[in-house]
């Protein structure tokens, strides 16, 4: 018990260094005081410093200077996209509230809808993600399941948003999660992804062989063609070009242990020390479409959110281990 403790601390210490300081960044609002003084000074100068026939010619290259200047810096501040981010509040505050409603009319006896909640988390996450990135996002949550003793485990899709599930004209099966380059990465803890995979080109990590997805298997794989010694990826019909996955766990310890086989293939050792569930993952339409600060955080926190449900549900339901049925093998 000491010794998950005083884990749990470090762990609490990390997360703590990870928050932003307190910089108040006044670099923008001295730029904006200083291009008004000097277009308003240039009004007065001019006539001073500057012979009478090049007064006009002050006055139109200090505004063309100003104009400039603003543009500019409406540019960078649109790029960095801080206002979108401050809207997203409302969005995870929502599921937040639900997801408080949800546990608490458990702990009433009640018996409130998983596949419900499920259903608008994931909403709100794509709906929060179209927003910052302002094109259409969308969103999957899926449930990590163990396949027999040994340690093979398969990926399936328990819910999306509301709109992409619409959309949706073939059922996902559930897949081996090594068809997976982004939920292997983050489950083994590959390629520096322990605790997100983004990408916003995977055109470009398919071509280079450093991305598969198992829908692949159902839509078809793209084709790399070439002509006159260019080369060009032909037939990518996959939804989205970028993505973002997290995982919905709790670490235990110092996370899982593994080793590579002589397949060059990952494989646990030992004991699992996470509470592993799933993952939440975000997909976009657009390349380069996420950021990587502030948007694996804020998925983050809505994994966090599904942790605190699941966990629950699974204490309170202690004979429904899974969250929907869907067989245990791979057709």
């Amino acid at each position: 018990m000491g010794c998950r403790m005083e884990n749990s601390n470090t762990k609490r210490a990390a997360y703590r260094e990870q928050l932003p300081k307190k910089n108040f960044d006044h670099a923008s609002s001295w730029f904006a005081v200083a291009a008004g003084l000097a277009s308003i000074l240039s009004l007065f100068v001019s006539p001073v410093w500057f012979p009478q026939d090049w007064v006009g010619v002050v006055y139109a290259v200090s505004v063309v200077s100003l104009l400039l200047a603003s543009l500019f810096y409406i540019i960078v501040r649109e790029q960095q996209k801080l206002h979108r981010y401050a809207q997203a509040v409302l969005h995870l505050h929502y599921a937040c509230h639900i997801a408080r409603d949800y546990v608490a009319e458990l702990h009433l006896g009640q018996d409130p809808s998983l596949d419900e909640l499920l259903s608008n988390i994931a909403s709100s996450l794509a709906n929060c993600f179209t927003l910052i990135t302002g094109k259409h996002c969308r969103v999957s949550i899926k449930e990590l399941q163990k396949q027999g003793d040994d340690n093979k485990f398969l990926v399936a899709v328990v819910k999306e948003d509301i709109l992409s599930s619409k959309r949706r004209s073939v059922a996902m099966r559930p897949m081996s999660l090594h068809e997976f380059t982004s939920l292997k990465n983050i489950f083994y803890g590959l390629d520096g992804c322990s605790r997100y995979y983004l990408r916003n080109n995977l055109i470009r990590e398919w071509r280079i062989h450093k991305y598969h997805n198992g829908a692949f298997s159902i839509v078809g794989e793209p084709e790399i063609r070439t002509f006159l010694g260019f080369s060009k990826v032909v037939g990518w019909k996959l939804p989205f070009k970028s993505t973002l996955a997290v995982p919905i766990r709790f670490q235990y310890g110092d996370g899982i242990k593994y080793e590579k086989t002589p397949e060059n293939k990952p494989s646990l050792q030992g004991h699992v020390q996470d509470d592993y569930w799933g993952f939440v993952c975000v997909d976009c339409e657009s390349s380069r479409a996420f950021d990587r600060r502030y948007c694996p955080e804020l998925a983050s926190a809505y994994a966090d959110v599904l942790y605190t449900v699941l966990s629950q549900t699974k204490s309170h339901m202690a004979s429904h281990r899974r969250l929907i049925a869907f067989p245990a093998r791979v057709d």
